[in-house]
């Protein structure tokens, strides 16, 4: 006998569950075993969703996720470009799991998110994922510049750094940040974010046998790399001269002491003692042992705090007219303040010289290698607060850490 699924029958049957004839009761069996029967079933949601920006000839990403269960047709993409308004990029037919996404380039952030479709019904969303348009620029890059292709594990570790700056707020206040990351030479001197500067960042003497997983090691006598960063394009105000608002900053991260009496990791300068900003540490064993910032004169203004032996991170930073600030951090030694000054910005002109990393810019352009140090980080940005700093900070370690080395 066949089930009829009219609800009707069943309204005509009893007007309430205790009144219903023994005659009629089968009905509402009949009925309910008709809905549990054909219920749409439950779609389950993809337990895993990743992907790899990956590319030499264009910005993509390749998304992946779970094996589609039996049932399931394909896989709905979405993706949106505020988190909020998401629209359907695509439709996967099963059982494949991996698509192919394109996307705008650096400063464009895109966010991802899949599920599961039936011929009758949707699955939960995946958490959406954020996808730093920074990352496949730099992929691409490194080949463009000649280099070989990187590691997929450099890529995530690169990406994941690249959404913690997001998250942080502080992306956008990168001018050039270059992670120096120990697939190739040609990789390490290619930044990620590259808001100004050159691209790569110009290699004076370093050679492959300097790269080693911990960084780029300096030799303080020949060996230097420019930046292309300079201090009139990036902290530019109408006058070019440092005043009151005007902020900028300086943070590297060093894997060694390094063993000249003096050295500065990261420096420019127009007319010393004016118009000088410098990240210069001064090492053991024969000079006097201190960190020093100049943001823009060496004697107003000028941060010289006592910090012998010492290597991690450090950020130097002007975040007023009135205030300059130089933190450090490490894996042993907690994010803190080393050094401040609130004195009037000094309105000297700015550094027409381009920065350079283990090494100074002289006023006549003379590029001074005087850094032997291993670098593993270098990134030239607009003044960070503490908790900027800090964040940034948290992200270096943990790229460091995910690529093996060069953290202390």
């Amino acid at each position: 006998m066949s089930i009829s699924c009219d609800p009707s029958a069943i309204v005509k049957a009893a007007k309430c569950f205790p009144c219903i004839p023994k005659g009629s009761r089968r009905w509402v069996k009949e009925y309910l075993l008709c809905q549990i029967a054909n219920a749409a079933p439950s779609v389950p949601s993809p337990t895993t969703f990743t992907f790899l920006p990956s590319d030499t000839t264009g910005n993509t990403v390749v998304a992946t996720w779970s094996t589609p269960p039996a049932g399931v047709i394909g896989t709905e993409v979405w993706t949106s470009t505020d988190n909020v308004t998401y629209v359907l990029s695509s439709t996967v037919a099963a059982p494949l799991t991996t698509t192919t996404l394109g996307y705008g380039g650096a400063g464009v952030k895109n966010w991802c998110k899949v599920r599961f479709i039936t011929a009758t019904a949707q699955g939960a969303f995946t958490s959406p994922i954020l996808i730093p348009g920074e990352v496949p620029v730099w992929i691409k890059a490194v080949i463009t510049n000649g280099g070989a292709a990187v590691a997929q594990a450099t890529c995530l570790a690169m990406n994941t750094f690249a959404i913690a700056l997001v998250n942080a707020g502080i992306d956008t206040m990168m001018q050039a940040v270059n992670c120096y990351v120990p697939d190739n030479l040609t990789a390490a001197l290619t930044p990620l974010y590259k808001t100004q500067g050159s691209d790569p960042w110009t290699n004076v003497n370093f050679v492959g046998g300097d790269l080693t997983v911990n960084g780029l090691t300096g030799n303080a006598t020949t060996k230097v790399l420019d930046t292309g960063v300079v201090s009139t394009t990036a902290w530019q105000n109408a006058g070019n001269n440092i005043i009151a608002g005007t902020a900028g900053g300086i943070s590297v991260y060093t894997f060694t002491v390094g063993t000249v009496s003096s050295g500065t990791d990261v420096g420019s300068s127009n007319n010393a003692p004016s118009g000088e900003i410098q990240l210069a540490v001064v090492f053991t064993p024969t000079a006097d042992n201190h960190t020093y910032f100049d943001f823009t004169n060496q004697t107003n203004g000028r941060i010289a705090v006592a910090n012998a032996g010492w290597k991690g991170f450090t950020s130097a930073n002007r975040t007023t007219g009135t205030r300059s600030d130089v933190y450090i951090a490490s894996s042993s030694t907690p994010f803190a303040t080393l050094g401040t000054d609130v004195q009037n910005c000094v309105g000297n002109a700015m550094p027409v010289q381009s920065f350079c990393c283990h090494g100074f810019k002289s006023t006549t352009g003379t590029r001074t290698p005087n850094s032997d140090r291993t670098i593993s980080f270098a990134a030239l940005h607009i003044g960070l607060s503490s908790a900027q700093a800090q964040s940034l900070f948290n992200a270096v370690q943990a790229l460091r850490t995910a690529l093996g080395g060069g953290f202390v």
